[in-house]
């Protein structure tokens, strides 16, 4: 007769050490200094930018530019608009995206440390714009 022998059961993957691990490593991951980059340009930008819209400045292609580089997301939109456009709209851009630029550095402290909660999190199917993404010229 010959005798059964038991396998032993499978390793039990432990969720804990790899959420630790997600959390520790969080502060050291190039993303999460990208966005802090962000927070901290962008209200200095937008603020620049409400004087330079006055002499009709490509001042929305600068805060496309931030957006594109520190945060990888696209602006979605067509952002092409006629020459004649003016200053008004780039202008009416700086002054709505400052007070939420203005937020967004308030808040970077907090959201950085909960990213590490987002990493564990699947990631959403669309993204949301950033204020200072809006087209203006």
């Amino acid at each position: 007769m010959a005798t059964v022998q038991k396998l032993p059961p499978p390793p039990v993957r432990d969720d804990t050490a790899v959420r630790v691990w997600r959390f520790v490593r969080e502060p050291f991951r190039a993303d999460t200094w990208r966005r802090v980059g962000y927070a901290l340009l962008a209200f200095p930008v937008g603020m620049m930018c409400v004087p330079l819209a006055l002499v009709d400045a490509p001042t929305g292609r600068w805060q496309r530019t931030l957006v594109r580089r520190f945060l990888g997301a696209e602006p979605s939109g067509s952002c092409r608009g006629p020459e004649h456009a003016g200053y008004l709209r780039s202008l009416a851009h700086a002054l709505l995206a400052t007070p939420l630029n203005l937020l967004v550095l308030a808040s970077s402290p907090r959201s950085s440390r909960s990213s590490s909660a987002r990493a564990a999190a699947p990631a959403p199917s669309t993204r949301s714009r950033p204020a200072s993404a809006r087209c203006s010229r």
